[in-house]
């Protein structure tokens, strides 16, 4: 989406992907990961979109809109 700059890292890991609010996702193929999506729930600790757009998502949120964020990776 243009978000970020593309990075040589073999995968983005964040605060929140190890929390319960996250849930990755793994596709297969031929026994090999293909790609990942992770979801994450808006909670107490945040999204990573926090670290950017903070006053865009308080807002949102302070209008009693419920926010996920959604990651892929492909190798």
């Amino acid at each position: 989406e243009g978000l970020a700059p593309p990075r040589d890292l073999p995968m983005r890991i964040t605060r929140q992907h190890v929390l319960p609010e996250a849930t990755v996702i793994v596709a297969y193929e031929e026994g090999r990961a293909v790609g990942t999506m992770t979801i994450t729930l808006d909670s107490p600790a945040g999204l990573p979109l926090d670290a950017d757009y903070r006053d865009t998502l308080d807002s949102m949120r302070q209008d009693g809109a419920r926010l996920a964020e959604t990651v892929h990776w492909l190798p």
